[in-house]
């Protein structure tokens, strides 16, 4: 993906979120990611890969398939800033 693709995806994908209705009753961060979920998988496999999410949209997920990829994407998504850092929802474009 060229550079400038890359930043009009991810102004794509932040404005999705920004336009996510987040109802008032999110009381725990699973249900706060289950909300975002689907509206992000959305825009990814319109803009990304339409074809599959395997090995682009990580997450914590409720099937074993789903909780094993998050297990295993470990690597590429733990961040050490200011500690060690793991993300709820991770994108991971190879290119």
């Amino acid at each position: 993906m060229q550079h400038s693709n890359y930043n009009k995806f991810i102004s794509g994908l932040v404005d999705v979120i920004k336009n996510i209705n987040f109802s008032k009753d999110v009381n725990r961060e699973a249900k706060l990611e289950n909300l975002m979920l689907l509206d992000i998988k959305n825009y990814i496999q319109k803009h990304l890969s339409p074809q599959s999410l395997d090995g682009t949209l990580y997450y914590h997920g409720d099937t074993k398939e789903e909780k094993k990829a998050w297990s295993e994407s470990k690597k590429l998504q733990t961040i050490k800033l200011y500690g060690t850092n793991v993300s709820d929802i991770f994108l991971h474009i190879p290119k």
